[in-house]
């Protein structure tokens, strides 16, 4: 699963919790403050280390919309990355890929 995705979706429900918290709970509100800082922060840091990584056709997403023959936008794999929303030409320069990772 997209740790992007797993990250807001941690944010959301966390959020969705802290409007549900009474007065009497300001101490546990403060710590989830904390914990979705944090949670921000890692989304910040992912989403500036991957831009560079980023499909510049479909910006990460991995799909694009078009018109099909009938004149409805439809959803549609990107053919510039081939739907991994990763651009190919940076995926070749990426510096790690040549490492061999040991198994054992």
């Amino acid at each position: 699963m997209d740790v992007q995705l797993v990250l807001a979706r941690k944010k959301a429900s966390l959020q969705r919790e802290r409007k549900a918290l009474s007065e009497e709970y300001r101490r546990k509100i403060t710590q989830i403050d904390e914990e979705i800082a944090e949670v921000e922060k890692t989304i910040s840091m992912l989403e500036e280390s991957l831009q560079v990584y980023m499909c510049h056709i479909c910006k990460g997403r991995g799909t694009i919309r078009r018109l099909d023959a009938a004149g409805q936008t439809e959803d549609a794999v990107c053919s510039a990355c081939d739907g991994t929303g990763v651009s190919a030409s940076k995926l070749d320069s990426y510096p790690y890929q040549s490492l061999e990772l040991d198994e054992g």
